[in-house]
């Protein structure tokens, strides 16, 4: 069997296969398809819980990126596992593994809204304010969506200067919140120090980003 045909098995959940290629084989656990991924990857991105604690009990690296740079646990952060997260955690996976396009997996809970993931990286020591190869920090990728309580939860660890950081564009996360239209989005980042004087790279305040007359004028600090 091709490396390609072991992670299809973990992808679509096939256990009883990937069981008797695994007896067969031992060390297909740590075969990668054309994309450097091993089964691990797989078995996490199909959301196939009983392949996933298959290949572990076989001894699977946790925590080898693919070629892109995405380890299992930005996977499982991406697609909202929490105790494969928690699993991945303990034994021992880096929280601010940096991918191709330097997002880290809080990065992708805090865009999906996965608020007890992201907190669970945080209590881990998964970096806050880190910034992606566009300059956007968990916060500007929550903001972005308007996920409040991944924000709130965010804004508990950042300082006020995160809270103001802007992006390569200039965007600091109130002109993205601003942009989305999201009230509580916009009270929730004025209450923890956003400023509404920063310009971006247009040139633009926060305020001027608003598409509703009320919002912009709340941001602007003249309601």
């Amino acid at each position: 069997m091709s490396d390609d045909a072991v992670c299809n098995m973990a992808y679509e959940g096939r256990v009883d296969t990937l069981r008797e290629r695994l007896s067969k084989d031992p060390q297909a656990v740590k075969q990668t398809d054309t994309c450097g991924r091993i089964p691990l990857h797989w078995a996490i991105s199909g959301g196939r819980l009983e392949a996933f604690n298959l290949l572990i009990e076989a001894g699977s690296p946790v925590d080898l990126p693919d070629d892109n740079e995405w380890t299992p646990l930005m996977i499982a952060c991406s697609v909202g596992l929490e105790d494969v997260v928690h699993l991945l955690i303990a034994k021992g996976c880096d929280v601010n593994h940096r991918n191709a396009t330097g997002q880290s997996p809080l990065h992708y809970a805090a865009s999906k809204s996965f608020v007890n993931i992201a907190r669970k990286l945080l209590q881990n020591g998964s970096l806050s304010a880190m910034q992606d190869n566009i300059g956007s920090t968990p916060l500007h990728r929550a903001a972005l969506k308007a996920n409040v309580a991944v924000m709130e939860l965010l804004l508990t660890y950042v300082s006020t200067s995160d809270v103001n950081k802007a992006d390569r564009y200039g965007n600091t996360p109130l002109h993205l919140a601003c942009e989305e239209g999201s009230r509580p989005a916009v009270l929730l980042l004025l209450k923890y120090g956003a400023r509404n004087d920063i310009q971006n790279k247009e040139s633009k305040i926060p305020s001027q980003l608003c598409k509703e007359r009320a919002l912009a004028k709340l941001v602007a600090g003249e309601e």
